[in-house]
């Protein structure tokens, strides 16, 4: 089984809790409120950040290029846009409880950031028929650009399934993925 498909299968419960519990939803459903939409910014904002440190530091220490971390620079860069435009503040984070010691846990963490692409793909289809976000607004991280983003996921999805792991190797990265899904979750 290619490591993509594993990650799939044993990350599928997780995912599912984790959008519904995200205000991504109210997105799709137009029932989004301003307040809620500034909070959804501020999550995924975090989200990323911590798991962007955590990639970084140990890229930096193992002096590991198997992936780049450019698409969730760009994400990262996209959110701050939009929590600008909102008149919002960057939250400074000092502590990160994400944690990133391995290959295998890289790649579970850009499993999950790189998939969550997809669903700005989806969530940019629905945001702009939500009528309690001012419609004058716009949007830098829900305005993908669609080819990139699909190409992005190709291309990481070769270099997952192209690297060895051992079993132990494989239940570090599932565990990254869901630790990486949980961030989704907390606040900020």
């Amino acid at each position: 089984m290619q490591l993509s498909e594993l990650l799939k299968e044993k990350t599928t419960s997780i995912h599912e809790e984790t959008e519904k519990a995200n205000l991504a939803r109210k997105i799709i459903d137009h029932s989004i409120s301003l307040d809620e939409y500034k909070t959804l910014l501020k999550q995924n904002y975090c989200a990323h950040f911590k798991v962007h440190r955590a990639a970084k530091e140990y890229i930096e220490e193992s002096k590991d290029a198997s992936f780049s971390l450019f698409s969730i620079e760009e994400k990262l860069a996209q959110l701050r846009m939009d929590m600008g435009f909102q008149k919002m503040v960057i939250p400074l984070l000092s502590e990160s409880e994400v944690s990133i010691n391995s290959i295998a846990e890289l790649a579970g963490a850009l499993y999950v950031l790189e998939g969550a692409s997809l669903g700005q793909m989806l969530i940019s289809r629905h945001i702009v028929q939500c009528s309690s976000i001012n419609k004058s607004t716009h949007f830098f991280f829900a305005d993908p650009n669609r080819t990139a983003i699909l190409n992005n996921w190709k291309r990481f999805k070769s270099e997952l399934n192209a690297l060895y792991m051992d079993d132990k190797a494989k239940a570090a990265m599932v565990e990254s993925a869901k630790n990486t899904f949980r961030a989704f979750s907390q606040k900020c």
